[in-house]
């Protein structure tokens, strides 16, 4: 049973009035208080000004955790002001973690970290037939960018890094391919985003 199937979670933070109504409305199975009609109920616990608890327990018994989640708001230092972020944990065998914009209410970046695996990438296994000769199925990528500081200030998360150079490693053929693409780099240009050929 994934619980993310059966709950709506507003992205708003946990410890808001927002999430609180909002999450009523999104969930019609859920209650806040005793109600033998409902198969679920909410509970949270404040852990501090900027940390709150979620569960969601059986109506019949509170004891059982259907699902459980952590939001805790944080602070990131930007050029010209802070901004508050909120980092929401998913608690279960494969933590996800979501970090949430405020201001838009977006999700930025989603993260999962399995416990018993140690993680989802496995280590290459030692193979002592391994031969340099394998490496010729791998080609290594590379992309160098800038940006100026006041295009960050002006736009934010919204600005776009200028491509400079593009290289790459053919191991079949043993040859590095380097494309630059701005040879000025004191001149700050508009970098088409899509449709871009090179």
């Amino acid at each position: 049973m994934d619980p993310l199937k059966i709950f709506k979670l507003p992205l708003s933070f946990a410890g808001s009035y927002q999430f609180y109504t909002d999450f009523l409305k999104l969930n019609n199975s859920v209650s806040e208080s005793k109600n033998t009609d409902l198969n679920y109920k909410i509970l949270y616990k404040t852990l501090n000004g900027m940390e709150t608890e979620v569960k969601i327990v059986l109506q019949e018994d509170n004891s059982i955790v259907i699902f459980k989640f952590k939001d805790k708001l944080i602070t990131v230092p930007k050029l010209n002001n802070n901004e508050t972020l909120n980092e929401r944990i998913i608690m279960s065998r494969n933590n996800d973690i979501y970090l949430i914009d405020l201001i838009d209410y977006q999700i930025l970046l989603h993260k999962r970290f399995n416990v018993n695996k140690k993680g989802f990438i496995s280590p290459l296994k030692i193979d002592n037939k391994f031969k340099t000769e394998n490496l010729n199925k791998f080609i290594t990528f590379d992309i160098e960018s800038i940006i100026n500081k006041d295009c960050i200030v002006k736009n934010g998360d919204k600005a776009y890094f200028d491509p400079i150079i593009i290289s790459a490693f053919d191991f079949y053929y043993k040859k590095t391919f380097t494309k630059i693409l701005r040879k000025n780099l004191s001149i700050a240009e508009e970098i088409p985003v899509i449709n871009k050929q090179i």
